[in-house]
């Protein structure tokens, strides 16, 4: 054997190798390679001792001829590097991208002419007048026309052989060329380019990479590129021989039994056939028999006749055969039929059994409950001698759970005094007075220890009221109202209108606003006293005030019509008239917000004359869900039907007004959160019909610029929208706000809120205000690389929360290994201190650059040099110094307002469906619905020029 040196690590095209230098080896390695184990076979060491290889080894000794020397590594002489290769080398600062492939590269090219192409148009041409020649350039537009009609219509004709006819080739040459002399050849030259894509295997003309079709044939193939086959050829050993060998013994060996299969089916089939035949005779066989006994009039039993054998039916395959007995089942009893009767009875007794176990376990289940719903009134079993409470005026109706001490269980009810009863009326005596007891109350103890209280109705004496139902025992007056009567009339409840309760409840009901205007002249403080009502004379004047207010407002509205036409229907443009006037005062609407988690109520006043607002109230109350959490729909709706009625009163309380006189009822139509939206709208609607006030929809983005624009007194600006749940550029024009850029995924104070979440940020008073004060705490020295995605004019936020996250998850696990005693960060790998300050820091200014860009290309383009922020986020003072620098270098000007206006309040949509009411829009009941997308630009904006 020889002691040559060969390579014994092998080589991979993904494995690279280290390029070292003289000085960075050590010397002591040289010792270690040329004292290591030689390998003489350089093979692998499983196939040493293969038998045909030593061999070969020990016979020819083609090892020592054929074998490569290879000089043993020795230290070279010192060398200076830097001398022979002067060049210094220089770190790239960009990379060159590109995301082209190849073959999208190819698909652009035009069809270039070939020598057959060449060959042809010449042959072509010679045939053809000199002025009908065909160019070399219309011939390869016409080809190319060809070759893409072919890939779009028909993209796998090389597999199903399918050409495109002329028919449809001839629109296409059309579209493309226009050159009648031109198209005047596409005939023949489409029988040129059928004939090329037949011989080519009707596959495209354009010039293609050439791909590896065939490993054997291609192999070798120069030209073949992108080869993805990285396994190579498995080396021929007498193992795998053997492994071939088997495997080639084992297929024999199953197409062997498969040929048996294949006979034994052959074999049965022509047996079936046989057996066929020979029943076939003997049937014709009995046939002739029995037509010759006919014939012969012999009458006699066929018994002489050969009964044919029946042949088992056999058994599907998924189907189980039964044992069959060896005695032929003579020796089984007789087995009775089981009758209908016993199945129903069978079934019936089931369903008892079940119905008795379900009884049973409910019966367990209530073990220890005491179950009174059975009957309308029982009697409770703790307590005895139990009675009905009467229910005192000092107390609410609903008593309380227990009765205490002070309360008087069973004490009979005292007769009312005659004197405390407000109206007294006197019927057939005059003794007799038309008095009424309270009704009573009773409480019980349900399953699960509910309790229900029931109610009695109180008796009446006689007199002008009706007389009362008599309750029977079995019958409780909660039953009474139900009708089981299969009439198609509906029911009739009869009232007194003469009793004591009806009119109890008519002197509550308020006068109509129409008797309550004051006509010119009339003081009605002379007329009422206390809280009595209105006596026929004032009653009287009142309806002659109405009467002249109408006359008045039909001779203006007749004026009007004689002057010119209107936009607007005659009996609102009358109204709007009468309401404008000077004698009128301003007119009063009411706001109702609850888009979001914040319910806002404000009233607002325009003066007709003077053009100006006066804000009269603006109240709000806010849901803050804990920290860590968002608020959800259900619990935010449950909210704002909590706190409606209280924060309604308190906002007519602060701007001391009354219903009557408010001009109409605002509400928020649009766009925000379902379940909110919905609650709001409802309670604004019962307003409306409570108060005969005419109802106006809102869109909530409207109702944000409005009032901005009044606030402010900006008076045509480039508009930021920025909230919670809206991130809009937005500016006006020909009476709509025109949407210039918007947010692409979330809004940017979702985003805010979002992060504050993560971070575990209070929400009160807002998770935005509180990343607010919490950046402000930052050095703004560290501002950590977030995403910037500015697409044009719009934004997207989603990426740059997904990379806070992250960062976030990086500061929690810093927190924890400096709570274990170990280092925060690792400063060799360059890591920094994170913080919640810096990442609020670092999220605020980025996003907020974001919204200063897509604003800036905003004004640019409409030529404006005002910007106007609202929005919840627009309270920003970050965001409005940054859009303030942004503006003084472009030598404009920022409009913005504190938290009062820019965060969501009713004071807003009050404005803003005042000045919608003033051109005459009103929201029919029938439309005074809410949507949760109702796009901005969608609002025909009226009230501005």
């Amino acid at each position: 054997m020889t002691t040559r040196k060969v390579r014994y690590k092998k080589l991979n095209i993904k494995t690279p190798l280290p390029v070292l230098r003289e000085h960075q080896i050590d010397a002591n390695e040289y010792e270690s390679l040329t004292t290591e184990s030689q390998i003489v076979t350089g093979v692998e060491q499983a196939e040493e001792n293969e038998y045909h290889l030593q061999a070969a080894l020990r016979g020819a000794g083609a090892s020592v001829d054929n074998e490569i020397p290879v000089p043993p590594p020795q230290k070279s002489v010192e060398a200076d590097y830097d001398e022979l290769y002067p060049t210094p080398y220089v770190e790239p600062r960009g990379y060159i991208k590109s995301s082209d492939t190849v073959e999208e590269t190819l698909k652009g090219s035009l069809y270039d002419m070939t020598t057959e192409d060449d060959d042809f148009l010449r042959n072509y041409n010679s045939k053809r007048p000199a002025t009908a020649h065909l160019s070399e350039d219309n011939f390869e537009r016409i080809m190319e026309v060809f070759e893409d009609t072919a890939a779009e219509s028909a993209p796998f004709a090389e597999v199903d052989n399918t050409f495109v006819p002329y028919e449809m080739m001839s629109p296409a040459i059309n579209h493309h060329i226009r050159e009648k002399s031109v198209q005047g050849h596409a005939k023949a030259i489409y029988e040129y380019w059928r004939g090329r894509r037949q011989t080519t295997g009707n596959k495209s003309l354009h010039p293609s990479l050439k791909f590896e079709t065939h490993q054997e044939h291609d192999d070798m193939d120069p030209y073949v590129c992108f080869r993805r086959r990285e396994v190579r050829q498995t080396r021929k050993t007498r193992a795998r021989d053997v492994q071939v060998a088997d495997k080639l013994k084992k297929l024999r060996r199953e197409l062997e039994d498969g040929r048996q299969l294949v006979v034994f089916a052959h074999r049965r089939e022509v047996l079936k056939r046989e057996l066929l035949k020979t029943d076939k005779l003997v049937y014709e066989q009995r046939a002739k028999l029995k037509e010759a006994k006919i014939k012969l009039n012999i009458k006699t039993d066929d018994d002489d006749l050969p009964e044919p054998q029946q042949q088992p039916r056999a058994a599907p395959h998924n189907q189980l055969r039964l044992a069959v007995r060896p005695d032929g089942g003579r020796s089984m009893e007789p087995v009775e039929l089981t009758l209908l009767r016993d199945k129903l009875a069978e079934r019936q007794q089931e369903l008892l059994n079940n119905i008795e176990l379900k009884v049973q376990e409910h019966r367990r289940w209530n073990t220890a409950y005491i179950d009174l719903t059975a009957d309308p009134l029982p009697p409770v079993k703790e307590e005895q001698e139990q009675n009905f409470r009467p229910a005192k005026t000092t107390y609410l109706m609903t008593p309380p759970a227990s009765a205490s001490d002070s309360m008087e269980i069973d004490e009979t009810p005292e007769a009312p005094e005659k004197s405390i009863a407000p109206f007294v009326f006197k019927a057939a005596s005059l003794d007799d007075s038309d008095q009424e007891e309270m009704p009573s109350f009773r409480r019980r103890v349900g399953r699960l220890g509910r309790l229900f209280i029931d109610r009695r109705p109180g008796k009446s004496s006689t007199g002008l009221c009706s007389p009362t139902r008599e309750p029977s025992s079995f019958q409780s007056d909660r039953w009474k109202y139900d009708d089981d009567d299969d009439d198609d009339e509906p029911p009739v409840y009869k009232i007194d209108t003469n009793s004591l309760r009806q009119m109890k409840f008519r002197s509550t009901i308020p006068p109509p606003s129409s008797l309550l205007r004051r006509p010119p002249g009339l003081d009605l403080a002379q007329l009422q006293t206390g809280n009595r009502p209105v006596i026929p004379q004032a009653q009287a004047l009142m309806q002659a005030a109405q009467a002249q207010a109408q006359a008045k407002a039909q001779a203006q509205a007749l004026a009007a019509q004689t002057q010119g036409p209107s936009t607007q229907a005659p009996a609102v443009q009358a109204a709007m008239a009468q309401q404008r006037s000077p004698g009128h005062g301003p007119l009063i609407s009411l706001g109702c917000e609850g888009s979001a988690n914040k319910l806002g109520i404000g009233i607002i006043a325009h003066d007709p004359t003077t053009g100006k607002s006066s804000i009269l109230a603006n109240i709000r109350h806010t849901f803050n869900s804990p920290p860590g959490t968002g608020f959800l729909p259900k619990d935010t709706a449950k909210h704002h039907r909590s706190f409606f009625v209280r924060i309604a009163r308190e906002a007519l309380r602060a701007a001391g007004v009354s219903p009557g006189q408010l001009a109409c009822i605002c509400y928020t139509k649009g766009p925000g959160m379902g379940a909110p939206l919905q609650s709001v709208a409802i309670a604004a609607r019962t307003l409306a019909l409570l108060w005969g006030k005419p109802l106006v929809g809102v869109n909530h983005c409207v109702g944000h610029i409005e009032m901005g624009r009044e606030i402010t007194g900006a008076t045509n600006p480039v508009v930021l929208y920025v909230s919670g749940g809206n991130t809009q550029v937005i500016a006006y024009a020909e009476q709509r706000y025109r949407i210039f850029g918007e947010t692409l995924d979330i809004a940017v104070g979702n985003c805010l809120d979002r992060f504050a979440r993560t971070l575990a940020i209070s929400n009160d008073p807002a998770p935005g205000h509180n990343i607010e004060q919490l950046a402000k705490k930052a050095s703004g020295k560290l501002l950590l690389d977030l995403p910037y995605a500015v697409k044009g004019m719009d934004c997207s936020f989603s990426g740059i929360l997904a990379a806070a996250d992250i960062l976030a998850t990086q500061m929690r696990e810093q927190d924890a290994r400096e709570a274990r005693g170990e280092p925060a960060v690792d400063e060799a790998a360059g890591e920094v201190r994170l913080t919640p300050a810096e990442l609020c820091y670092s999220l605020q200014e980025t996003v907020f650059a974001m919204l200063v860009e897509i604003t800036e290309r905003a004004m640019a383009h409409v030529g404006s040099a005002q910007v106007l922020v609202v929005g919840g986020v627009g309270c920003n003072e970050r965001l409005q110094a940054m859009m303030g620098y942004m503006a003084a270098e472009r030598g404009g000007s920022v409009y913005a307002t504190d938290e009062r206006f820019c965060i969501d309040n009713g004071i807003m949509i009050a404005h803003a469906g005042l000045l919608a009411f003033e051109t005459g829009f009103q929201t029919p009941l029938a439309e005074s619905t809410c949507t949760q997308r109702f796009r901005t630009d969608e609002v025909h904006v009226q009230w501005r020029d």
